[in-house]
């Protein structure tokens, strides 16, 4: 075959092979079927999304007792004294003395629930009276350093037994004929109580710089030295000699009851 043949036979090849018969069925080009999806067999995956707490924190298991923000505490209160000594008779029939308290307390040891604490205390009560006929008054200050043992029950609630040393003040007074005539003699005193604090607020979480307030009864022992209160008048000596110079033996000690509201910080 001449080359010119081999060469007409192989351009005739080329033309069938482009015929749309042959593009037809090379078009269109067959899809490329991707992998198969290997989905996890446990399940979607879960996505956490962190929330933001919307009402108080529970309250911590631990308890923290005198705290650093938590040690120092001021209270007021009232006292209620009932006195048996026969001489307060002049003043009070019934025996009882009303008096305000104050206190102030700062708790130095914390160990686990227990803590201990001191500070200062006064209690001031005044009454009206009649002695030999004549108008008397009786204003009775005790000065205390309380000494304090708490033992922590639960977050909001502890109890604690105090010991009390210090000295009481006993001033009277009796006006009569335009001559005051006073006393007011130092004796030792001391109070025994014991009694719980009840969280009134704010609950929760305590913070720095915020406040918590207490309810506390309590319920104790007050002693106090006997003492002949000696009148004398700031005028000069005494013109009448009805007029009584001293109130003779006066105690003011017996049990008492006492609530105060007290803060924390």
């Amino acid at each position: 075959m001449h080359i010119s043949s081999k060469i007409a036979l192989g351009f005739i090849a080329g033309l069938l092979a482009l015929s749309p018969h042959a593009a037809r069925a090379q078009w269109p080009p067959a899809p490329i079927t991707p992998p198969p999806l290997l989905l996890p067999t446990s399940g979607p995956p879960v996505i956490v999304v962190p929330v933001e707490p919307s009402g108080p924190l529970p309250e911590p298991t631990q308890l923290a007792v005198a705290r650093g923000f938590d040690r120092a505490r001021i209270g007021v209160g009232y006292r209620a004294s009932f006195v048996r000594d026969p001489s307060f008779d002049a003043f009070s029939r019934s025996g009882l003395m009303s008096q305000l308290s104050l206190d102030a307390t700062y708790a130095f040891v914390s160990v686990g629930r227990f803590a201990l604490a001191s500070g200062v205390a006064w209690d001031f009560g005044s009454l009206q009276g009649l002695f030999d006929g004549f108008d008397v008054s009786l204003q009775v200050h005790r000065f205390t350093v309380p000494i304090e043992a708490r033992y922590v029950l639960t977050p909001w609630l502890y109890g604690f037994g105090r010991v009390a040393p210090g000295a009481a003040l006993y001033r009277a007074r009796v006006t009569e004929l335009g001559a005051p005539l006073e006393g007011g003699p130092w004796v030792p005193a001391a109070d025994f109580s014991g009694g719980f604090s009840i969280l009134l607020g704010p609950h929760g979480v305590e913070r720095p710089g915020v406040a918590r307030v207490w309810l506390t009864p309590e319920v104790g022992y007050g002693l106090a030295g006997d003492y002949s209160i000696d009148l004398e008048s700031r005028r000069g000596p005494i013109v009448d000699a009805s007029v009584p110079n001293t109130l003779g033996a006066l105690s003011v000690r017996g049990p008492f009851v006492r609530a105060s509201i007290g803060m924390t910080l």
